[in-house]
């Protein structure tokens, strides 16, 4: 491919009430931006993650009450972000664009994600902190023995991040701008 991949759906802009905080849009504004700014990509569209490698790193709980919307309202209040089918489905699929774009990386050298940012989970938890480490279960699929110079780069994660991800050998996490 002599195109940079880039990961995208416009699931990752679901509605929000205009009440709130959160900028959303945000996701989909960073695409048209690229579109007109950066040369040479190609759209790459992910897929959902498995649920297997969801159950791998969360607690079946959380999972089944994130997933159905019955979780209780301490625990949606510590997400953040209201509940919604949209906001389920874009977490999920983000995520799963995550591991795409891992895949890509490793074919092609480089590739971009445009998602991130609502996705801070503890195992049996959300969380409106980013020092959760949201990028253990994107990445974890993707580290191994042979694959040691895994580099992330996040424009959210700060200075928590790096200094956590510096003490995981063969990761690098670049700072935030």
């Amino acid at each position: 491919m002599n195109r940079l991949p880039i990961v995208w759906d416009a699931g990752y802009s679901p509605v929000f009430p205009d009440s709130h905080r959160f900028p959303m849009a945000k996701f989909r504004l960073l695409k048209e931006w690229v579109d007109h700014h950066v040369p040479r990509t190609a759209l790459v569209a992910p897929t959902p993650c498995p649920i297997d490698v969801l159950m791998e790193t969360h607690d079946p709980d959380y999972l089944s009450g994130f997933q159905s919307g019955s979780l209780d309202a301490k625990a949606i209040r510590e997400i953040g972000l209201p509940w919604s089918e949209g906001l389920r489905d874009r977490t999920i699929l983000a995520l799963g664009g995550t591991m795409r774009t891992c895949e890509l990386a490793k074919t092609y050298g480089l590739a971009s994600h445009l998602a991130g940012g609502t996705h801070n989970a503890h195992y049996d938890r959300g969380s409106t902190r980013p020092e959760s480490l949201d990028y253990h279960i994107d990445l974890q699929p993707f580290l191994s023995a042979q694959s040691n110079n895994v580099s992330s780069f996040s424009s959210r994660c700060g200075n928590r991040c790096i200094e956590q991800a510096s003490q995981k050998p063969g990761h690098t996490e670049w700072p935030s701008i």
